[in-house]
């Protein structure tokens, strides 16, 4: 969604003025968060993010820098001890020995402790619990927090279909969809510090964020499969990012060759709105009323 004008050609999207009023909103959000992201901070030894990020892992992995080339250097080891791995691991054998499942505590109208509904709650918590990636997902979670300086462990719905192939009782193959039982329900994605956008650093609240932006990198054919019947798919091509121009009110194409078979999907939460849109290389995916766009998950 940024990009150097100098080094872009006018896109061939160009959509109406409350797309764009929208979009520039959310780029500004954006640029925030990855501002962020790459500033350097005196809480983290005058380390960004990012970059405090990239050197804990390597401290983690007992990185070995073979880079020098002149034989006087070669010979001395550049590695790091491999004692803070093994103290993050024995700090991460207890915390994760138990897992962290909420607590319910219903009240009824007289605002008294219902036992029956909290016990209903409880049951239902523990086999989400048991039947999604929230286990997996927690270790991943927790060793993240102890590796990286921020990670995150999301909440989510999903309802996604596969096609099977079923033949009937002439021998005919056909094709239909049901739902897909492994991607489909509760759902604890784990999220790193670069896939989350947040514009203010010193809100540690998530939720008090005016604005919040998840970003990953997604395969074309994985993009198309969800969003492929948008009227706007037509403008997305694989290693080209639309970005808002707001000099001149127009949106340019830019190559971004770091992911030339890939897609950066950005969704967008702004909760004071009631606003969740999604976004495909800065191309806008959302309804064509761009105040029809609530949040799915509040």
């Amino acid at each position: 969604m940024v990009g150097d004008k100098s080094k872009a050609s006018i896109s061939n999207y160009q959509p109406s003025a409350k797309v764009a009023e929208l979009t520039k909103l959310f780029k500004r959000a954006y640029h925030d968060g990855y501002e962020n992201l790459h500033t350097p901070f005196e809480e983290l030894n005058n380390y960004s993010v990012i970059g405090r990020m990239n050197k804990d892992q390597l401290t983690f992995n007992s990185f070995v820098d073979e880079s020098t080339e002149d034989p006087r250097e070669a010979w001395k080891w550049k590695g790091t001890r491999g004692q803070a791995r093994k103290n993050t691991m024995a700090m991460h054998a207890h915390l994760t020995s138990q897992y962290i499942v909420p607590s319910v505590y219903a009240q009824n109208e007289a605002q008294e402790i219902d036992r029956e509904m909290s016990d209903v709650a409880h049951d239902i918590l523990q086999w989400m619990t048991i039947n999604s990636n929230y286990r997996s997902s927690f270790l991943l979670a927790t060793m993240g927090m102890l590796v990286n300086p921020v990670t995150y462990l999301g909440a989510e719905y999903a309802e996604v279909y596969q096609k099977v192939k079923d033949r009937d009782e002439e021998g005919n193959l056909t094709i239909k969809e049901i739902i897909d039982e492994v991607f489909s329900g509760f759902q604890a994605p784990v999220y790193s510090a670069d896939q989350v956008l947040i514009p203010n650093a010193y809100e540690q609240n998530i939720q008090k964020q005016y604005i919040v932006a998840k970003r990953r990198f997604i395969d074309y054919s994985e993009a198309e499969a969800v969003y492929g019947k948008h009227d706007n798919w037509q403008f997305i091509q694989k290693g080209v990012v639309s970005f808002y121009n707001e000099e001149d009110g127009l949106f340019y194409d830019v190559k971004d060759g770091d992911h030339k078979e890939q897609v950066e999907e950005v969704t967008f939460y702004c909760r004071r709105d009631d606003t969740e849109v999604c976004y495909i290389n800065g191309v806008y995916l959302g309804d064509d009323d761009t105040d029809a766009n609530p949040m799915s998950h509040r």
